[in-house]
């Protein structure tokens, strides 16, 4: 008899209250989603910056200029240079993001 009274209280203790590795995980894990999302907006910020400055140049009247091939390496390289850019720490964009939603997630403001 004593044997299950002392192993039903641990049980109703867990149920009442949360773990905190799970609590751990959650946050670490929504965390780690908020630092993708911001980054990829930086990313595909910079891209677009990036492809503007690319259109203003003429490169259709350039002698070495390959064609729609050409465009779509292009493209390719301005977004790969546009993610490279943000993981170095880029405009500060995503650290502002990142802030803004671990703050709206959290209530917890980061500074």
């Amino acid at each position: 008899m004593v044997n299950a009274i002392n192993t039903v209280k641990p049980v109703d203790m867990l149920i009442k209250q949360e773990m905190p590795y799970e609590v751990s995980m959650d946050d670490r894990r929504e965390k780690q989603q908020i630092e993708f999302v911001a980054q990829e907006f930086e990313a595909l910020f910079i891209e677009q910056i990036l492809k503007q400055a690319d259109q203003a140049m003429d490169h259709e009247d350039n002698i070495l200029y390959a064609g729609h091939g050409e465009d779509i390496v292009r493209g390719m390289y301005n977004q790969q240079l546009a993610r490279s850019m943000t993981a170095q720490g880029g405009f500060g964009i995503a650290d502002m993001i990142r802030a803004e939603l671990v703050e709206r997630s959290t209530g917890i403001k980061e500074e």
